[in-house]
């Protein structure tokens, strides 16, 4: 009996990178002013297998436990190991990108709990991630030593976190159908030798805070209506916590409506019209997320 309701699924993923060709060029300087200067950087090739597990059990018709565990591994990108200078001679600055960057790796696990009332269906979830030499760009030590401002490995980052959703279909009246999910998410730098002063400190670009809700509601059998909520607490700029702004260059805090209105013309043709950030929330993610944006859809089902 405890079998049939539990389910194993098994996986795994194998990866083969390779970088080569790549070089940079430039006009010299100096005694070489004036005269193409290039060089190539040496091919690299790595390879990576991951595993992942997941349990679930019905807990019964109406709920469920499931658990998950993963590895993973991303590979640095082109701009990310190759993004450097050359000298005037045409050699590389060897103080400008790291061509030795290491690939992230991480180990991740997801408990998820969810229960359906009929009208109603909640879902909570806690999750960690635990990250080897996370790529990120910061002011820091270099693989030479010298402080410089490049994309680097951090040794040890970890976020954990928990999250609630919310389902209701027709609920609390006839047509009405609500979802709503909020997060808090705990993500810290752990241990950075090329910076120390980023240790303990909630890393860049992630909010404490989540929330997203949506109500959807049949004002007739072919037109509904729609009205979305986003919301992020004010992240980090920067690794060190030190960058908290609310203009261009920052990463601010996010709280926008959204407002749409879906009329099934016919049985394959629908017709939308809306408002997103109807408020006109000015919010900034480096550079600004839109503000008030008027929409008309179209579309056409084959």
């Amino acid at each position: 009996m405890f079998l049939a309701a539990l389910t194993v699924t098994v996986g795994a993923r194998y990866d083969n990178w390779r970088a080569y060709d790549g070089g940079l060029a430039r006009l010299g300087t100096g005694a070489l002013a004036g005269q193409p200067v290039a060089n190539t950087y040496a091919p690299r090739s790595n390879d990576s297998v991951n595993g992942s597990l997941s349990f679930e059990y019905a807990v019964g018709a109406h709920t469920s436990v499931q658990l998950s565990l993963a590895m993973a591994t991303r590979y640095p990108t082109v701009g990310e190991l190759f993004q450097g200078s050359l000298n005037g001679d045409g050699t590389f600055n060897p103080n400008s990108f790291d061509p030795g960057l290491k690939p992230e790796r991480s180990k991740d696990a997801n408990l998820v709990v969810a229960h359906d009332f009929g009208w109603m269906k909640l879902t909570g979830s806690a999750f960690f991630q635990r990250v080897n030499d996370t790529i990120f760009s910061f002011v820091g030590f270099n693989q030479n030593g010298i402080t410089t401002s490049t994309f680097k490995n951090i040794d040890l980052t970890r976020q954990f976190g928990f999250e609630g959703i919310a389902e209701t279909r027709n609920w609390p009246v006839e047509g009405m159908n609500i979802d709503l999910n909020a997060a808090y998410i705990d993500s810290k730098t752990l241990r950075n030798p090329s910076a120390p002063a980023a240790e303990g400190v909630q890393f860049p670009r992630i909010p404490k805070w989540r929330i997203n809700a949506n109500l959807r509601y049949d004002l007739t059998p072919k037109l509904q209506g729609s009205l979305g909520l986003r919301y992020a607490s004010r992240p980090n700029t920067d690794l060190f916590g030190l960058q908290r702004g609310d203009t261009f260059g920052f990463t601010s805090e996010l709280f926008a409506l959204d407002l749409r209105l879906n009329w099934q013309v016919a049985e394959k043709l629908r017709l939308s019209a809306g408002v997103d950030n109807l408020n006109n929330d000015r919010a900034w993610v480096f550079h600004p997320y839109p503000q008030r944006t008027f929409l008309i859809e179209a579309g056409w089902r084959l």
